[in-house]
């Protein structure tokens, strides 16, 4: 079986028959986001294609002889070393950007084979950094989109495979959240205990259910069961239903 990544273990918190069906999503996909890691922690080589758009035999035969390489359209390039830009200006996204990068351990959980790839871990193992790029790297907005994507739980899984591994106990956990528009804010937020824990939870509970769906061979949706299906609001129903809705709407959103 293939070592558990955070990544595809994120599915299992959707449904066991997700989890199995990203078996061949494995690999990392090479767009904008990754081209900033790459470029600010020093990845695979970024190169821009002079096509308008990633496709066609043209492109086919670019990506052919770019083995290996990040491939983007220049105005993705373009806006991909700004953004990168924006966080080697940012001070304190510096700081806590500095360390071993890119890090790839394997380890055990539980019994069961892991990888990981940590896109900062300082030298003594002390802090943990994830790079994001995001639309609003606002708190709030933030909070919900780590919560909604399982970054908590991307962070405390990472955590234990630096425990697991002996490089250190992280004393501090950090995102560094950059805008992918201008004027590219860049933001630098430390997780608290709260949080952690709260990831640390969910990878657990993932975690241990991936366990038994495997020794069961048995990948189970949503429900198995009848559901009973509700209004998921208490309001009046001309909230859900306003009153210029009509069949044809209905037809077409069908």
């Amino acid at each position: 079986m293939k070592p558990v990544r955070i990544s595809r273990l994120k599915r299992m918190g959707q449904s066991p028959a997700h989890y199995r069906g990203a078996e061949d999503m494995d690999e990392y996909h090479l767009e904008r986001g990754d081209a900033v890691h790459s470029i600010v922690l020093g990845g695979k080589k970024v190169v821009a294609y002079p096509g308008p758009v990633r496709r066609g035999k043209e492109f086919e035969a670019f990506r052919a002889a770019h083995p290996g390489e990040i491939i983007l359209t220049k105005a993705e390039e373009a806006k991909a070393n700004a953004m990168a830009e924006a966080v080697m200006r940012h001070g304190p996204a510096v700081e806590v950007l500095a360390g071993r990068a890119e890090v790839e351990l394997d380890w055990k959980f539980l019994g069961r084979a892991c990888q990981s790839h940590i896109d900062v871990l300082e030298p003594r193992g002390r802090h943990i950094t994830e790079l994001k790029t995001t639309r609003c790297a606002a708190k709030s907005a933030f909070e919900w989109q780590a919560l909604k994507l399982g970054y908590n739980a991307q962070v405390a899984f990472y955590d234990e495979a630096v425990r697991s591994s002996g490089l250190g106990r992280p004393e501090a956990h950090y995102f560094v959240a950059v805008e992918s528009a201008p004027p590219y804010v860049v933001a630098v937020r430390r997780l608290t205990d709260r949080a952690l824990e709260q990831g640390r939870r969910a990878f657990r509970l993932w975690f241990e259910r991936l366990l038994a769906c495997e020794a069961a061979d048995h990948w189970p949706g949503y429900c198995e069961a009848i559901e009973d299906h509700d209004n998921p609001v208490e309001d009046d129903l001309d909230l859900v239903f306003p009153a210029e809705a009509n069949d044809d709407d209905d037809a077409e959103a069908a």
